[in-house]
């Protein structure tokens, strides 16, 4: 039986260094992958769903990004998956200019 795809955004791989904070945590992480809708961490002891959370990350072009995100996802012993709650448009615009090159 096939999958059914259900994220609207494309996906980019970005190895990252992501500092994370909020309801209780704060711990360095490494993502995944990322969208412009959120993104994929990985850690051994990720936090529930639905915790709000403060990220910072560098993306590849140098452009620092700070967002509050919600965790929508948790594999145990693996990661998480963020949706973005607060992205400022410029920081969208950066994460748009990502996904383009990477998709080329």
């Amino acid at each position: 039986m096939a999958t059914i795809e259900k994220r609207v955004h494309p996906r980019a791989p970005l190895i990252a260094k992501v500092e994370v904070a909020g309801e209780g945590y704060s711990f360095l992480a490494v993502t995944q992958d990322i969208s412009s809708g959120g993104m994929r961490i990985a850690t051994a002891n990720p936090p529930e769903t639905g915790h709000v959370l403060e990220l910072t990350f560098i993306l590849p072009s140098e452009r620092q990004i700070r967002v509050r995100a919600v965790v929508r996802h948790v594999v145990e012993g693996s990661g998480f998956g963020v949706q973005f709650q607060s992205l400022s448009g410029d920081d969208l615009a950066a994460v748009r200019a990502f996904l383009r090159e990477a998709a080329n």
